[in-house]
């Protein structure tokens, strides 16, 4: 196939810690899968796609402890192929991470959701994405 494959992303996060923190991780999100589709060959990160995959990324659950020293997130990403032929697959990750800081739970989130979703990207989605038709 010689054109990249287009990749949309819909980003979702349903059960957070702190709602204040949920526009912070969204954007993470977009920006590791973004970054990780446009960094590989044969694929585009294009929101405006019409032929090609569909992911749906969520955050499940994103939580720490009382008082905050560990983080933990679950994860989803869901794919959908879209105007061609019609397929689909589902992964799933997640993490926990000790030595948080209470007074940088964003940046720590932040940090969790990049790892997480690049490792999950790296290892289960993208090889799906490149499958032929």
């Amino acid at each position: 196939m010689a054109d990249d494959k287009c990749v949309a992303a819909k980003c979702v996060v349903r059960k957070s810690f702190d709602d204040k923190l949920e526009k912070a991780v969204l954007q993470q999100m977009k920006d590791t899968i973004e970054g990780a589709i446009n960094k590989t060959k044969g694929l585009v990160f294009d929101k405006n796609c019409k032929d090609g995959w569909l992911l749906e990324a969520t955050v499940v659950l994103l939580d720490v402890d009382d008082p905050p020293t560990k983080m933990e997130i679950k994860v989803t990403i869901d794919g959908t192929s879209f105007g061609g032929s019609a397929s689909s697959f589902k992964a799933n990750g997640g993490a926990k991470q000790s030595g948080v800081r209470p007074k940088k739970l964003e940046g720590d989130a932040k940090d969790l959701v990049d790892q997480v979703f690049g490792d999950l990207l790296k290892s289960k989605v993208i090889p799906q994405l490149l499958k032929g038709d």
